[in-house]
């Protein structure tokens, strides 16, 4: 009889590691936002088995997302893991560029690491912008001690 409890014992805890091994982990849904969506219900989106959300915090040296705010704070509330992004631009430097980052979102807490949104060279070569854009991840880096995605 112990035998036989040990066997199914063994069988059981065999059977656990090769369901787990083998069944695929959920995939993880994500969206990026900024003001071009206006205001978005944070709760529905939540509802609608989104897992995390990067929302655009700024963009060149001046720009914050008019949006920003309260994306964080109603995508928390709905429960999103957050992460913030900043579109970056050609037309000023990196430094510039980081102080406004740095500006709009030190006063908060985010569960993802950063996020560069590179989608235009403002008519530069490629080596200017991979200078600068290294500039950019170096100080990203410094600052909140991860490489940015």
């Amino acid at each position: 009889m112990k035998k036989n409890l040990y066997l199914y014992g063994i069988i059981s805890v065999v059977s656990m590691i090769l369901l787990c091994a083998f069944t695929p982990p959920k995939p993880l849904r994500g969206i990026d936002v900024s003001h071009h969506q206006n205001r978005i219900e944070w709760q529905k989106v939540a509802a609608d088995n989104i897992d995390f959300v990067y929302i655009k915090a700024t963009e060149g040296k001046t720009y914050t997302d008019p949006c920003f705010h309260y994306n964080i704070r109603e995508a928390k509330k709905a429960g999103l893991l957050v992460g913030v992004y900043h579109f970056f631009r050609m037309t000023s430097s990196p430094t510039e560029q980081f102080k406004n980052f740095q500006k709009a979102v030190g006063q908060y807490k985010f569960d993802l690491i950063p996020m560069i949104d590179v989608e235009t060279s403002d008519g530069r070569s490629k080596a200017e912008m991979q200078k600068c854009l290294d500039e950019f991840i170096t100080l990203i880096k410094k600052e909140y001690g991860v490489m940015p995605m």
